[in-house]
C-alpha cells in the first residue's frame, strides 16, 4: 500500500471560539506524523513534517488548505491501480477520529486541478465538541508530473462558519480554497 504523509498547512478566517477546534486537531494530528508509510518509503527531502498551527490555538476553522505526499509508482496509469485504496485508508482515518461525529464519505472517484489529472474523495462530518458547526472535506491526489516517487496530496476542509460553502460541493469551489487550487503548480 501507498505511503501518505503531509507537508504543511494554511488557515483561512479563522473564528474566534473557546473550545478546541476539531479541523485544526486534525491537521495538527495528520501533519505531526507520516501516515500508511511501507518499509522504505520516505517523505520527499523538502517535506517540513512540523505542525504549521499553534496548540493552543483557541479558534476555529472556516477554510483550511494542507499540502502533503504519498508514494507513487510514477504515472497517472500507474496511481490508478492505489487511488481507491488510499482514498479508503484516509477516509478510515478521518471516520475513526474521536474529534468527528457522524463522518461519512461522500463522493470519491476522479478529478483534475488545473491541467492535473487526479482522484478525489470528498466527506461531511460535524465537531464532537461544537455539534452546531459542520465540516466539509476534500482531498485530492496528483499523480508526479515527472516520474517522482512522490505524488501530492491537497487536503481541503471548510466549515459552516465559511460564509460561502454550504455543503461539501462547495469546498475548493467557493470560498477562498479554489484561488489556492487555480494556483497549484508541480515545481521544478
Amino acid at each position: 500500500m501507498a505511503g501518505v504523509g503531509l507537508a504543511s498547512s494554511v488557515q483561512l478566517n479563522a473564528v474566534a471560539a473557546p473550545r478546541r477546534d476539531p479541523v485544526q486537531a486534525l491537521v495538527q494530528e495528520v501533519l505531526s506524523r507520516p501516515r500508511a508509510v511501507r518499509d522504505g518509503d520516505e517523505p520527499p527531502a523538502n517535506a517540513d513534517l512540523a505542525p504549521s498551527l499553534p496548540d493552543n490555538s483557541p479558534d476555529f476553522t472556516q477554510e483550511n488548505f494542507a499540502v502533503g505526499w504519498y508514494s507513487s509508482a510514477g504515472s497517472e496509469q500507474g496511481d490508478q491501480a492505489t487511488f481507491h485504496s488510499l482514498a479508503e485508508t484516509l477516509s478510515s482515518q478521518y471516520a475513526h477520529n474521536p474529534d468527528f461525529l457522524n463522518y461519512r464519505k461522500a463522493s470519491e472517484g476522479a478529478t483534475t486541478v488545473g491541467s492535473y489529472n487526479g482522484y478525489e474523495f470528498r466527506f461531511e462530518t460535524a465537531s464532537r465538541v461544537r455539534k452546531d458547526i459542520k465540516i466539509w472535506g476534500r482531498v485530492i491526489f496528483l499523480p508526479p508530473v515527472d516520474g517522482g516517487r512522490n505524488g501530492v496530496t491537497l487536503l481541503m476542509f471548510a466549515t459552516s462558519l465559511a460564509r460561502e460553502v454550504r455543503s461539501v460541493d462547495d469546498v475548493g469551489v467557493k470560498g477562498e480554497l479554489p484561488m489556492m487550487l487555480e494556483s497549484f503548480r508541480f515545481g521544478k
